[in-house]
């Protein structure tokens, strides 16, 4: 359901055992508040209301993650990404994720994927940047890192001035 107020669209929830698209969202919100158990607690509910909502495999890989659970968040993403290939959040969260690992070239292609459907990517290149460096591709990097910042992405940690010459 949606309603409008001032302009502006929300979804109205009814907070039914039913509904999905609550527990999803106050799952947002528990996240937002560093409530690990309690996100995970709610994108669960929503995932066996709606086993086919990718998005709430995504969110709760997220939940699992802070909660160290590094196997069952993997195992999230890939059902989101089985669910819907071309969802640049888990390809994202899980190409994060390898590069956290070591798996640098699992993390460059994950990055390589979000862009082919976004090339105005400025994460994804930041990260594919990261993956590169650790590759010891330092001008494949540079060159990333540099259209992340044209994009208006943050130079994070100063890393052009720590690996890129000019």
């Amino acid at each position: 359901k949606i309603t409008k107020h001032d302009g502006k669209k929300y979804r109205v929830l009814d907070g039914s055992s039913s509904d999905s698209l609550y527990f999803f969202d106050r799952g947002i919100v528990k996240l937002k508040e560093d409530k690990y158990e309690d996100a995970y607690i709610d994108f669960t509910q929503a995932i066996n209301i709606n086993p086919s909502f990718g998005m709430a495999y995504v969110n709760r890989a997220i939940a699992y993650k802070y909660l160290d659970k590094i196997q069952e968040s993997f195992n999230d993403l890939a059902k989101a990404l089985e669910l819907d290939p071309l969802n640049t959040q888990a390809l994202y969260n899980r190409g994060y994720m390898f590069g956290q690992q070591s798996k640098f070239e699992e993390s460059k292609s994950h990055m390589d994927a979000i862009l082919k459907i976004e090339p105005q990517s400025g994460k994804a290149l930041y990260v594919r940047g990261m993956a590169k460096i650790n590759m010891k591709d330092n001008e494949g990097a540079c060159k990333d890192w540099k259209r992340a910042i044209g994009l208006g992405y943050e130079d994070i940690d100063g890393v052009i001035d720590k690996h890129c010459n000019s």
